[in-house]
């Protein structure tokens, strides 16, 4: 049975005082994959644009979660990077999990339409905590995002299985080896057993 490598993208993250890129991660990951994932491997992704492929192949990484930061098209660097580790999941078949930004992303590659929302809609999703309602069931979640999918512009490849109780926006999504987060599982005090299992269905960890 092949290893699992996950692969986890990162921001880009400006250093004061010095003249140079860098890419960051929020601590969160390290404390989320070490007790949800135990003995999984994981290696980090910088946003290297086209020489990510070589990277990917060179560690022989075949998963990936596309994390959460800032918003499409404020870096060109991991928005370049983060399409191409995705076509490269798609057309070698390996699984993808999406977080808040990495959510959206995946809708928007595959056809989807997303859209800035108002005051109100930031009122229930921005640095605060919603019910959803999630494969029949009510779950607490916390939100740190001002966009939402548009319903009408879903890809057929994908299936709604999370809706806000608030308002009926999308908040999870799975689709062939895709499993799509609007919040973020890996800021929690307690990680939730819920998540857990959806997580590591996808990736098939046992």
């Amino acid at each position: 049975m092949q290893k699992l490598i996950i692969g986890i993208s990162m921001r880009e993250a400006n250093a004061a005082s010095y003249d140079e890129k860098r890419d960051a991660i929020a601590r969160d990951w390290y404390r989320f994959m070490k007790e949800i994932m135990p003995n999984a491997n994981w290696i980090l992704l910088p946003n290297i644009e086209e020489e990510i492929i070589e990277y990917i192949e060179n560690w022989n990484i075949n998963a990936f979660i596309l994390t959460g930061g800032e918003n499409l098209s404020i870096s060109k660097e991991r928005d370049d990077t983060e399409k191409l580790i995705f076509q490269y999941s798609q057309a070698n078949s390996l699984p993808v999990l999406g977080i808040c930004r990495g959510f959206q992303a995946i809708f928007k590659w595959l056809g989807g339409e997303i859209e800035q929302r108002n005051d109100r809609f930031s009122v229930f999703h921005v640095a605060t905590r919603h019910q959803i309602i999630i494969n029949n069931k009510v779950e607490e979640v916390n939100s740190y995002h001002s966009n939402a999918l548009i319903d009408r512009s879903k890809p057929e490849m994908l299936k709604v299985i999370g809706r806000c109780k608030e308002d009926n926006t999308i908040e999870a999504f799975q689709g062939n080896g895709l499993l799509g987060l609007m919040w973020h599982p890996e800021r929690e005090d307690i990680f939730s057993k819920w998540e857990a299992r959806m997580i590591k269905k996808l990736f098939k960890y046992e």
